[in-house]
Formats: C-alpha cells, structure tokens, sequence
C-alpha cells in the first residue's frame, strides 16, 4: 500500500516495466486530463506509458454532484485495480477540497489500501495532494489562484489550502458551472484574470485549480509576463530542473547536505568577493537561491511546536511546515534573508537507506562524469548498482530481509 509524492511517482513510472501502466480516475465529462498528461510526460521522460481510465458520473460543478460523484470512487477504483497499472491519479481537485482539510491524505490512503486488498501496490496520488505538494516544493508561502468554479466552492478551495499553512491573498473564480464549458475555457480569458490580480508579495500563481481546465500552454507564458513561478493543479513550472539532494555525517551528529541540479549551470560570478549567497544574480528562481540554508536540530515534536511558537511571534514568522519522509521541518528566513530550517527525525534511517543512499552518490559521480546527464541515467545507473551488487548485499546481511519486515 503506497500514497506518494509527484517525485516518487515520476521515479515508480521510470522504473515500471514498459510501458508503464496509468490509472486515471476523472469526472466523466472531464476531457482534458487525459490529454495534458500525456504530453507533459512525453516532455519529462523519454519512457513509454498506457493509460486506463474509469470515470464518475458529473456535468455541473455543484456541491451535490461532487458529493454523488465522489460516492462512486470505490467503483472506479476497482475498475482500475483490474488493469494491474503502476500508479493511480485521481484527477478532480474540488471534489476532494469541498469535503474539508486535509482531505487529499485519507483519500490517498483510502484508495491505497482498497488496491491493496486487490494485491496492487500501484503507488496513488490526487490532484488536490500534488498541488499541495508542488507548493512546499517551491517554498511558496503567498499563492494567488485562478479557479473555474462558482464562488461558494473557490471559498472552499481557498480555505482548504489556506487550512494547510499557505496564505492566499488574491484569487479569482471564473464562475462556470457546466463542467464541459470548463474544459473550453479559452487560455486568453485565464491570462486576462492573472494580469488583474494583485501579485504584490505573491510567491506563486496557480494558474488553474482545476485540470479540466485547460493550462498546459499557459504556464510558461503566464511566468515569461508575470516574472512568478507559474504552476497549476495538473502541472508545476517547466524551467525547476530534476535534482538529487544528499547528506554527508561530519560528525558529532551534523550533516553537511547539498543539493545538484541536473542542467543547472553555477549562476553569477564564481569569482566575485563574498559568499555564494552575495554572487547569485537578481533574476535567480527561488528554489535555487533557497537550496542555500542551514538547517538546526529539534529534539521531538514538543520541541519543534515550541520553536514554531516563538517564530510565528516574532517578525520571522515560520513560512511552511513540512513532513518528509524521514524528518518534519519548519522553514523560515533570518534577517539576512537566508532560510533557515528545523527539523525533528520522525524515525531512524535504516540500513537499507543508508545504502541506497550510497548507491545514488555513487550513480551521480559516474553520470555526471559523462556527456548530458540526467535524472534518467542516473536512475538507470543505479538500478544496474542495484542488479550487480544484490548477491554480495545478501552474503554481508544475513536475515536482513527479517529485519526489513520488522520495520515495515
């Protein structure tokens, strides 16, 4: 049973036996998603994908057709557990939305563990989860939105990312019901409603909170006029390169981390006075300006709120709140305007971890050693690691698989 982030996803559907298996769950009137999503992927991967899709029964954007919609999930997920695919989207944000904060992560996990039962481990994502993400990824505190929807569900949209930490200080609902004239939208209307909002302070522009609504083409053209990143409910900005960040033990229980962007050149002048920090040019994207950050150890989660408390008192109030995989952080910038995180370990990093780590570091160093590389190569790379190295793992770890199982 596995829910997961767009990153892992991408990572599962790269490592799939082609072509690589996708489930989409949609409205039934919706006709753009199973579009865009092809063509986003041919740009990002050169792998090969099939796509199966169940629908659910909806024409007008209302509360009680969302609800009546949503009450046939269980169905559409069933449907789609009979194709064995790889990973599950489950594609309509606002149905999610309507029903309350948070409510991406009992969905994801519900239809998780309804595939499980099936025997699938296809890994599972919504919509409404991905932008969520895609948000915290960018470190976006302030986001303005564009949404199709009639004002009482935009509210809803709005309180509901407002509900996991974010401010949204502009937005703007476009007031279409019938779901089929969401997906004619035209892309000039969008810009037009982006161009009138106010972005002062604005960290990031949805540009549609919807993936009926059609966005693909607009999202770099929205960036290029706007000078924001520019993401929306089905896609994140083009020009955010893959990356891979790694830690080294320097001892006495710190860690010196970095991060390496694939096709990201060093920005400014390498030999200018001062630190890396002073030599990044104006027009620097966020992302990589904020991959330069300390980051302070808390002891437990009591630690971590307190530390919370005191920041959000003081004029350095903390900016997201974030759950990786292995730690929780907080995240804010010091007057100096570096960033500045903490974190609390959620549990111990094993073995196994501790190798692929390895492996990865050892993948990097020998792509990038070669002509063009990439995420792709390096995940190849490293699964050739993995093939060449599993018996001599086995011989050194003897009943590692029990040990494996206990942590499960």
């Amino acid at each position: 049973m596995k829910i997961t982030t767009p990153a892992a996803l991408r990572q599962a559907l790269e490592e799939a036996v082609p072509p690589a298996r996708i489930g989409l769950i949609v409205p039934s009137s919706n006709v753009t998603v199973e579009t865009e999503i092809p063509r986003i992927l041919a740009r990002a991967s050169s792998s090969q994908f099939s796509f199966h899709s169940s629908r659910m029964r909806m024409h007008a954007v209302t509360p009680e057709q969302l609800l009546a919609m949503n009450a046939q999930r269980e169905r559409c997920v069933l449907e789609i557990g009979d194709a064995n695919v790889d990973a599950l989207l489950y594609a309509c944000l606002v149905a999610i939305m309507a029903t309350g904060p948070g409510a991406h992560r009992d969905v994801e996990l519900r239809i998780a563990e309804q595939l499980a039962s099936g025997g699938s481990q296809a890994k599972v994502l919504s919509s409404a989860g991905a932008l969520v993400t895609a948000l915290n990824d960018l470190r976006a505190r302030r986001v303005a939105l564009i949404m199709p929807y009639m004002k009482p569900l935009a509210r809803s949209v709005v309180e509901y990312i407002e509900s996991d930490g974010f401010e949204v200080p502009a937005w703007r609902a476009l007031e279409v019901e019938d779901n089929a004239e969401v997906g004619r939208i035209p892309g000039d209307r969008v810009m037009a409603a982006a161009r009138n909002l106010d972005l002062t302070g604005v960290d990031a522009l949805v540009i549609s909170c919807c993936v009926q609504m059609p966005s693909l083409d607009l999202i770099q053209a929205a960036e290029d006029d706007l000078g924001l990143p520019v993401l929306s409910v089905g896609w994140g900005p083009e020009r955010h390169p893959d990356f891979v960040h790694f830690f080294f033990d320097i001892g006495q229980g710190d860690r010196l981390a970095f991060f390496y962007y694939f096709g990201w050149e060093p920005a400014g002048d390498q030999n200018a006075p001062g630190d890396a920090w002073a030599r990044l040019p104006h027009a620097t994207p966020d992302f990589f300006r904020n991959s330069r950050h300390i980051a302070l150890h808390a002891d437990d989660e009591e630690d971590l709120l307190e530390y919370r408390r005191r920041l959000d008192e003081s004029d350095w109030p903390v900016e997201m709140q974030v759950m990786h995989e292995t730690i929780e952080s907080i995240y804010t910038h010091d007057p100096n305007g570096y960033m500045l995180e903490i974190t609390r370990a959620l549990r111990p990093v094993t073995p196994q971890e501790d190798l692929d780590a390895q492996l990865t570091i050892e993948a990097l160093c020998e792509v990038t050693a070669g002509q063009a590389p990439s995420m792709d190569k390096l995940l190849t790379r490293k699964a050739e690691l993995i093939v060449e190295r599993a018996a001599g793992w086995e011989r050194s770890h003897p009943g590692w698989r029990e040990t494996e199982k206990e942590t499960v």
